[in-house]
């Protein structure tokens, strides 16, 4: 099923609201929400998804965003 843009970052919101927080395990395993690879290939990476749903990752996931985890290979 083909999601549009607006429609799996209102998946995503929903997630968040039911669990507290967003992590690609959660989007992995959640029925109603695209992988976490479709959402970094839609949007280039979790953090920018997070920004995208007003998510403040914790001090752990900030690092490993920073770190690169998380983002789009494509062009490497």
């Amino acid at each position: 099923m083909v999601r549009s843009s607006e429609q799996m970052l209102e998946d995503a919101r929903a997630l968040l609201a039911r669990k507290g927080r967003l992590t690609s395990a959660l989007l992995d395993v959640a029925p109603d929400t695209a992988s976490a690879r479709n959402y970094i290939a839609r949007f280039g990476s979790l953090g920018r998804l997070y920004e995208l749903i007003g998510y403040e990752p914790s001090r752990r996931q900030r690092l490993t965003l920073e770190r690169g985890v998380g983002r789009s290979r494509r062009g490497k």
